[in-house]
C-alpha cells in the first residue's frame, strides 16, 4: 500500500515562516537510507531536494532465514510501498543549526520500518527521523515462535505490562549516543539541541519511559500505547477509540502526566498508527495455522494483534461507536500525517499550536 496522497497534498500546501523566523516549508521530497551503527541497522528518513519517489519495504528482509527456509518459497511474505526515494540527495536545512531529529520506537511484533509512511511524512515537514529494531520484540523475533519446534530462536521480551524487560530503552540510548557523538555515517546536518521521540504501541510505552529518563529528549509523543511521563517535558498521547489491544481508558489515564494531554481518533484501531495492515499479517497467520507444525498458542495471540484496525475487520471493542468496521485507514493517515509533525513543530520549531490547533474533526481531546 502506498500512502502518497496525504504526503503530496502536504508537500504542496504546508509551509511559511514560524513566529521565530524558522522556515517550516515542506521540502520537495524525502530520502531514506539504511546505515549500520555498530551491530544495529538504523533507518533514516530525511528532507530531500529530489522529487517524491517510492521505496519498497519487503517483509522477507525482516524475518530470519531459518523461518523462510522452513516455510518454503511459496509462503506469502508481502511488501508495501511508502513515499520516499532511497539514497536521495539531501536538502539543505532551513535553519542554521541543521534539521531537528525525531527518534522512532516500533511496537511488539513490529520493526524499524513498520510506520515508514508516518516517518516519511515527518521528514517531508523538515525532520530527520531515525529508527532501529528492538531485538526481542521484532516481527523477526516472533515468527520463529509460530512453529513448533521453533524455526530459530524463540526468546521474546514482552512489553513491560507483561513483567518483561523493555529492550527498546538500550536501543534508544544507543541511537541518542550515536547522534551525540556526531552520528558517524549519517552525513546530514542535524541540530544537536532539538530532539523529539515518538513510538507506537509498546514503542509508545518506550517513548514515555525513555523521555522520562533521558534529558536529551526535548518533546515526546506516544501513539496507541504509553506509560506515565515522570519528567516534565512537552509530551502527549494519541490513541484510537476502537483499539482492541491497548484500551483507550488506559491511555486516557496517562494524559494528566503529559503537557498536551490525551487525544483520540474515534473509530481507529491499533495498527492504524503503522503500515502493518498493508502486509496482512492475519492472512499469514491463516497460512501458518494450516501447517502440521503450527504453534496454535502463539498464532492465537498474533491474530488478535495482526488485524486490529485493518480494513474488513470487526472491532473487538464493545462500544456502539465501534460496531461494524474501523475508521478507514485513509482518514487515520490524514490525521496522523498532520498531527505528528504539528506536535513537534510546536515544541521543537516554535511553529503553530500543535495538537491544540483545529487539525481535524477526526482528532478529539479526551
Amino acid at each position: 500500500m502506498t500512502r502518497a496522497l496525504p504526503f503530496l497534498l502536504l508537500a504542496a500546501c504546508a509551509g511559511g515562516p514560524a513566529d521565530d523566523g524558522t522556515d517550516t516549508d515542506a521540502v520537495a521530497g524525502v530520502g531514506v537510507r539504511t546505515i549500520p551503527v555498530g551491530e544495529r541497522l538504523v533507518e533514516v528518513w530525511y528532507p530531500s531536494s529530489d522529487p517524491v519517489g517510492t521505496d519498497t519495504i519487503a517483509l522477507v528482509d525482516h524475518v530470519p532465514a531459518a523461518f523462510t527456509d522452513r516455510v518454503g518459497p511459496e509462503f506469502p511474505l508481502p511488501s508495501f510501498d511508502h513515499p520516499a526515494r532511497r539514497d536521495a540527495t539531501a536538502a539543505e536545512p532551513t535553519g542554521p543549526d541543521g534539521w531537528p531529529v525525531l527518534l522512532f520506537s516500533h511496537g511488539f511484533g513490529g520493526f524499524r520500518t513498520q510506520s515508514a509512511s508516518l516517518c516519511a511524512e515527518a521528514a517531508a515537514q523538515g525532520y530527520v527521523v531515525v529508527s532501529t529494531d528492538h531485538p526481542g520484540r521484532t516481527l523477526g523475533d516472533i515468527v520463529p515462535c509460530l512453529l513448533d519446534p521453533p524455526a530459530g530462536d524463540c526468546q521474546l521480551a514482552f512489553p513491560p505490562d507483561f513483567d518483561g524487560e523493555d529492550p527498546a530503552l538500550d536501543d534508544l540510548a544507543a541511537l541518542a549516543d550515536w547522534l551525540d557523538q556526531g552520528a558517524a555515517g549519517l552525513d546530514l546536518p542535524v541540530d544537536p539541541d532539538r530532539w523529539g521521540l515518538f513510538g507506537h504501541s509498546a514503542g509508545g510505552g518506550s517513548t514515555s519511559a525513555f523521555a522520562s529518563q533521558d534529558p536529551r529528549i526535548d518533546a515526546a509523543l506516544a501513539l496507541a500505547g504509553a506509560g506515565t511521563f515522570t519528567r516534565s517535558l512537552p509530551s502527549g498521547v494519541i490513541g484510537g477509540s476502537c483499539d482492541g489491544i491497548v484500551a483507550e481508558a488506559d491511555l486516557q489515564a496517562v494524559g494528566p502526566s503529559t503537557s498536551d494531554g490525551y487525544w483520540s481518533i474515534p473509530g481507529a484501531g491499533h495498527l492504524a498508527f503503522s503500515d502493518l495492515c498493508a502486509v496482512d499479517l492475519g492472512a499469514l497467520a491463516d497460512e501458518l495455522e494450516a501447517r502440521d507444525d503450527a504453534n496454535g498458542l502463539y498464532l492465537f495471540g498474533l491474530r488478535a494483534l495482526a488485524v486490529d484496525g485493518c480494513p474488513d475487520v470487526t472491532p473487538r471493542v464493545e462500544d456502539p461507536a465501534c460496531e461494524g468496521a474501523f475508521l478507514p485507514l485513509a482518514r487515520t493517515d490524514a490525521v496522523l500525517e498532520v498531527a505528528v509533525p504539528a506536535f513537534f513543530d510546536a515544541h521543537l520549531k516554535g511553529a503553530g499550536d500543535g495538537l491544540g490547533a483545529d487539525l481535524s474533526a477526526d482528532l478529539v481531546r479526551r
